[in-house]
């Protein structure tokens, strides 16, 4: 009698099997729901990291009465013993250079490193932005053997966790996902019609110079960059827009251009090489030539890419967005009146 209720008790094969099929069911329809939510976790701090970014930029306004530049184009100063962000620009143009190296950063027009290292300060990043540099890495060369100091350093504002974690390339240069408005490129050249300018090509923005109002002037938003080995684990780029680092100069790691519709992470290393733009610069009595690639905007969320605009607001731009409203909306001379509920798909 003991022996027959024990075998009761017991499940069958074909039992177990039932309740495996079960629970691969219910696992199939959690798991879209569970990504969903996922991802719109990272999508809300994403808006968020633009936020900050966007409000640090209009502090920047209000202490150095002009939003941060995109910095220079040249990758290292005209005497390689002193770092780009130690050296007035002023002085690089001029064709001199100091005879003491500056134990003070640069700030305003004379900051060469791009936006997002003059933003630091306003991120309660300053003893980041006075981090002295101890090896020589591009962009920095002071010498040393020790650290990557500043362009090394992960700022957590400017990585989107859709995308990946704050990931270094090559173990050394801190590649974020977040790019300054650059404007149009119009045969080849930047009209340097955006939000931010590089110095001296353009001019330094206000907020007060948006055409159109700052509630419909871009200044900040993602760049589109290939999804395959992102990974933080042996990265070493792919993509002309990520292989520089954010804090360098003017180049496709910190700038976008609204030429192209805005797009979501590729697959596949298939559109590499990003928008050329040739530059032809006097410094002094000789002329500074180069050439940059920059990636279209994007994003790694599916639908569309978070933007901050002049006025401290986050909006998602879909990819389907008409790309003459999204120029408009790129423009800071832009007078022609649009609906920036469009750039949303409303």
């Amino acid at each position: 009698m003991m022996q027959r209720r024990l075998r009761r008790a017991a499940f069958t094969l074909i039992e177990l099997l039932v309740v495996m099929a079960i629970i691969a069911v219910l696992v199939g329809l959690l798991l879209p729901a569970v990504q969903k939510v996922r991802e719109a976790a990272y999508r809300t701090e994403c808006k968020n990291n633009l936020k900050q970014i966007g409000l640090a930029a209009v502090n920047h306004e209000a202490t150095l009465k002009n939003l941060p530049t995109g910095g220079f184009i040249k990758p290292t100063p005209l005497n390689p013993n002193f770092s780009q962000r130690y050296t007035p620009l002023s002085q690089v143009l001029g064709g001199t250079t100091p005879s003491t190296r500056s134990t003070t950063p640069q700030t305003g027009k004379e900051q060469q490193w791009s936006w997002a290292y003059s933003l630091l300060p306003y991120l309660e990043q300053e003893n980041l932005f006075n981090t002295v540099q101890t090896t020589t890495v591009p962009g920095d060369t002071t010498g040393g053997s020790t650290g990557f100091g500043v362009l090394g350093s992960i700022v957590k504002f400017y990585a989107c966790p859709s995308r990946r974690p704050p990931t270094l390339k090559d173990g050394t240069i801190f590649v974020g996902d977040y790019v300054g408005n650059g404007g149009f490129v119009q045969t080849g050249v930047a009209r340097m019609d955006g939000a931010v300018t590089m110095i001296p090509m353009g001019t330094q923005v206000s907020l007060g110079r948006m055409k159109n109002g700052t509630s419909n002037t871009i200044l900040f938003g993602e760049k589109s960059v290939s999804i395959v080995g992102t990974g933080t684990t042996g990265y070493t780029g792919g993509d002309n827009g990520d292989k520089d680092g954010i804090f360098s100069g003017w180049n496709g790691d910190s700038i976008s251009y609204s030429n192209d519709q805005p797009v979501q992470d590729p697959r596949t290393r298939t559109a590499t090489s990003g928008r050329k733009v040739d530059y032809s610069i006097t410094v002094g009595s000789s002329t500074i030539t180069g050439t940059s690639y920059h990636m279209p905007f994007g994003a790694a969320h599916p639908g569309g890419l978070n933007v901050v605009f002049g006025d401290g607001s986050v909006r998602t731009v879909i990819y389907s967005v008409n790309l003459a409203i999204f120029q408009a909306a790129c423009g800071r001379n832009n007078t022609t009146a649009f609906d920036a509920s469009a750039l949303e798909g409303g």
